[in-house]
C-alpha cells in the first residue's frame, strides 16, 4: 500500500525549508553572516524546496501519491530558474544579481534533490520487496 504521508512535513525538507527561511530573517534583520553563506546558501537550498513543493502538486493534484519527478522536469526547472534568476531579472531590478556561481548552487541543489528522492524509492522498493519474502 502506497503512503499517503504528505512529503511536506518530512524532516529533511522542514530542515531545508527552516533554514532558507532563517537565513532570510537574518538579511532583514542585518544580522551578520558569513559570505559563503550569505551568497550561495540559500541558491543550494532553493530547489530543493521548489521541487518539493512541485512534487506535492503533482501529486496532490494527479491523485498519485507514488508520482515521482523525472530528470527532465528538474532538469527543465534548474534552467528556468537559472535564467530568471540570473539573466532576465538582473536586467530589470536592483533587487537581483546576476552570478554564475549560484548557477552552479541551482544545479548541485537539483542535483541532491534527485539524488535524495532516488534514494528514498530504493529503499521505499526494498521495504516492500521484504514484504513479499
Amino acid at each position: 500500500m502506497v503512503s499517503r504521508v504528505n512529503i511536506l512535513s518530512k524532516p529533511l525538507f522542514l530542515l531545508a525549508l527552516g533554514l532558507y527561511i532563517t537565513v532570510q530573517i537574518w538579511r532583514k534583520t542585518e544580522i551578520p553572516i558569513p559570505l559563503l553563506i550569505n551568497n550561495y546558501f540559500t541558491d543550494l537550498l532553493c530547489l530543493p524546496i521548489v521541487l518539493t513543493i512541485c512534487l506535492a502538486g503533482v501529486r496532490l493534484v494527479k491523485k498519485i501519491p507514488q508520482f515521482e519527478l523525472t530528470i527532465s522536469m528538474i532538469i527543465v526547472m534548474t534552467v528556468y530558474f537559472s535564467i530568471l534568476f540570473e539573466i532576465i531579472l538582473p536586467r530589470y531590478s536592483k533587487n537581483y544579481t546576476g552570478d554564475y556561481l549560484d548557477i552552479l548552487c541551482y544545479g548541485a541543489g537539483a542535483l541532491l534533490f534527485h539524488l535524495v528522492r532516488r534514494y528514498k524509492l530504493k529503499e521505499k522498493l526494498h521495504s516492500n520487496s521484504n514484504d513479499l519474502i
